[in-house]
């Protein structure tokens, strides 16, 4: 008993010395800032912006929030069919990803929520009377879940493939696993090879991420696991989002579970509708079948053909 315990409080000394590593924000508190090429944050971090402008002014403005790994340049395909529909789209680099000093390295959740809803505010106050639209992919959407049941200041809600496998619906095996790889092993790096998921069939912009030195290949554990808890918490009170919303789902989705997709559009009390993407796969936006995701977003961005509620029209997943 006196070995077992010893090692015991060999683990948890271990554990202690190796937590999970979190950037916090800053202690500063400005007013949110919109320049030509970043996003000045109330605590002074800079979020590197992507601008996609429409011809003259704008009729709807998108806000869109990559996925995991990836940066603003994830919106290089559907933004600027967009703008040529009078959509303008503001993405930016959300902390921890892209070409932000800190890439690779997970950012406190609820800051990276507040991001989301102090650039809607700013966005609303530089466009008072045009439709905004909150828009995330996969990571991106479960950052904009969550801001959306906090409240915020736009019009609508588009959640494209949103990441929401959050411990609540992780199997069991995985969340002791992760744990355990978190705190133990935090600087440990995955790479998601030899996985065999298929994220999208749009091969030359699958190599050309490849390429591209800001999209992140090596993914520390501990950005896995803040990631995890990120996906759990958007599952937490869908009956609080109040806005219009748009789902798309792939029906190829080889990354995230349906699952907990469809429990969430379940949940939501507002006007929502549920669409599967046929030949559909996770990047929705930039696979061979995106201009489908591109048409029905810029619809919905635009204010045709919304969804009427109370809660969601959920589509029929597509046959074959």
């Amino acid at each position: 008993m006196n070995r077992l315990s010893l090692a015991s409080s060999l683990i948890l000394l271990g554990i202690a010395g190796c937590a999970p590593m979190v950037v916090m924000p800053g202690s500063m508190s400005i007013p949110v800032q919109l320049q030509a090429e970043a996003i000045i944050a109330s605590d002074g971090h800079r979020l590197l912006l992507t601008r996609y402008d429409a011809p003259g002014d704008p009729k709807a403005v998108i806000i869109a929030l990559h996925g995991f790994n990836d940066y603003a340049r994830h919106f290089d395909l559907a933004a600027p069919y967009w703008a040529e529909r009078g959509i303008a789209t503001f993405a930016y680099d959300q902390r921890g990803f892209g070409r932000g000093t800190d890439a690779g390295l997970w950012a406190d959740s609820t800051t990276m929520i507040q991001d989301a809803r102090q650039v809607t505010s700013a966005l609303r106050e530089r466009y008072p009377h045009t439709r905004i639209i909150l828009l995330g992919v996969s990571m991106g959407g479960a950052v904009a879940v969550s801001a959306a049941q906090s409240g915020i200041e736009a019009d609508g809600l588009v959640l494209v493939a949103p990441a929401l496998w959050g411990w609540r619906v992780m199997n069991p095996f995985f969340q002791i696993s992760l744990w355990l790889s978190a705190h133990l092993a935090p600087d440990w790096t995955l790479t998601g090879r030899g996985l065999g998921r298929k994220p999208s069939d749009n091969v030359p912009f699958l190599r050309r991420m490849g390429r591209d030195p800001f999209v992140i290949k090596q993914t520390r554990v501990d950005a896995v696991y803040g990631l995890t808890g990120l996906m759990d918490r958007a599952l937490g009170a869908p009956e609080k989002i109040n806005l219009t919303t748009l789902i798309l789902f792939g029906d190829d989705d080889q990354i995230v579970p349906e699952s907990p997709v469809r429990e969430l559009a379940e949940k939501i009390t507002a006007p929502c509708r549920f669409t599967y993407v046929l030949g559909g796969y996770h990047m929705l936006l930039v696979d061979l079948a995106a201009k489908r995701s591109w048409d029905e977003i810029a619809t919905f961005a635009l204010g045709h053909d919304l969804p009427v509620g109370p809660g969601c029209a959920m589509g029929e997943r597509p046959e074959g």
